[in-house]
């Protein structure tokens, strides 16, 4: 918890500024906001501040895209063999990429908690199977 005056002194200013800016009024102001944050609040002390333990269905930005670029790295070297084509099918069918990364996470996700809850390695086919299906199902 934050007790520093000055925090609050600073912050509440900058969410009403940025919330401003977001509904429309008050232009690109928003954009001022991070600056401002900057000057009460040191970025290993916001780091610290921080727990991303998936309550309230927050998800932990670090390990989002961590995902992301696991996925596309994976892509560029088609490493499970087949996840490309299955990413690309994905894709066609999302008509977005992202999105495509985005259920391909799910699978990936699923697949290394199974194997770290079975005690296995993991298991490319299963997860290369699991984007197949998001990707050929209505």
């Amino acid at each position: 918890m934050i007790t520093d005056p000055f925090f609050y002194l600073v912050a509440v200013p900058a969410v009403l500024l940025l919330g401003i800016s977001k509904s429309g009024f008050g232009a690109g102001f928003g954009s001022l906001a991070v600056p401002m944050m900057a000057l009460a609040v040191t970025v290993p002390e916001a780091a610290l501040t921080r727990v991303y333990d998936g309550a309230n269905g927050q998800a932990n930005p670090f390990l989002h895209l961590s995902m992301h670029l696991s996925i596309s790295e994976q892509c560029s070297i088609d490493q499970p063999r087949g996840i490309r084509q299955a990413v690309e099918l994905l894709a066609a069918r999302r008509d977005s990429l992202h999105e495509a990364h985005h259920d391909a996470m799910d699978c990936l996700g699923q697949m290394l908690w199974e194997s770290q809850r079975a005690g296995r390695p993991p298991d490319g086919q299963a997860y290369i199977d699991c984007v197949q299906r998001k990707a050929t199902q209505d």
